[in-house]
C-alpha cells in the first residue's frame, strides 16, 4: 500500500498523471497535473472535513483505543500544523502557491480526507468490530494521516517552509528520491 502512495505521489511531481476535471479549486498547468491553488476558502474546507473525522472518531461505539496511531490525536495536531503555516503566510498564499511539494500535500490530504470520510459511511458498523478488516483498514488510514503530519513538520519547521534545506538521512529514500526526482 505505501508503494502505491509512493507511485502516486511520482506521479504527481513528474506530470504523468492527466486530470480533465477543473473547478474552481484546480487549475491544470504546462506539466499536465492537476494542482491545488491554495486559499483561505480550501484551507477552511479542509479543517471541516478534518472536523468531521474527528466527530466520526468521537462516536462511542466505534471506541477507538488510544495506542499510535491515535487519529483523535493526529487530526487535531496536523489542524495546528496548517494553522501555523497559513498564519505565516496569510498575506502571502502565492508563496505557499509556488510550494510545489504544498500544493501536492494539500491535494493528496484532501483526497485523504474525503476517502476517510467515506470509508466511515460505507463501513458503519462494520469498523466497530476492532477484529475486523475494516479495523485494520482504519489503522492504515490513520497511518498515513500520522506519515504526512511527520512529513508536513519536517518541512514547515515553526510553519516556515524549510524544504530547500531539509536533507534525506536514510540512503534507500534518499536512492529513491534521486532515481524519480533527480535534485528536485
Amino acid at each position: 500500500m505505501a508503494q502505491s502512495v509512493a507511485i502516486n505521489f511520482r506521479r504527481r511531481i513528474l506530470g504523468s498523471r492527466i486530470d480533465n476535471t477543473r473547478s474552481n479549486d484546480v487549475l491544470i498547468n504546462s506539466n499536465n497535473y492537476s494542482s491545488i491553488r491554495i486559499d483561505r476558502r480550501l484551507i477552511e474546507k479542509i479543517w471541516k472535513q478534518m472536523d468531521r473525522i474527528v466527530k466520526y472518531c468521537q462516536m462511542p461505539k466505534i471506541n477507538l483505543k488510544n495506542s499510535p496511531p491515535y487519529m483523535l490525536d493526529i487530526l487535531p495536531d496536523l489542524y495546528q500544523t496548517l494553522k501555523e503555516i497559513i498564519i505565516n503566510y496569510e498575506e502571502r498564499l502565492h508563496i505557499l502557491n509556488n510550494i510545489e511539494y504544498f500544493r501536492i500535500f494539500i491535494e493528496n490530504l484532501i483526497e485523504q480526507c474525503t476517502t476517510t470520510i467515506d470509508y466511515f459511511k460505507r463501513t458503519s458498523h462494520h469498523i466497530c468490530d476492532e477484529q475486523s478488516i475494516y479495523r485494520k483498514d482504519f489503522i492504515k488510514i490513520s497511518l498515513y494521516f500520522s506519515h504526512n503530519l511527520t512529513e508536513l513538520k519536517a518541512l514547515f519547521k515553526n510553519g516556515i517552509y524549510e524544504g530547500e534545506k531539509f536533507c534525506l538521512t536514510k540512503q534507500e529514500a534518499k536512492d529513491f528520491w534521486k532515481n524519480n526526482f533527480h535534485e528536485r
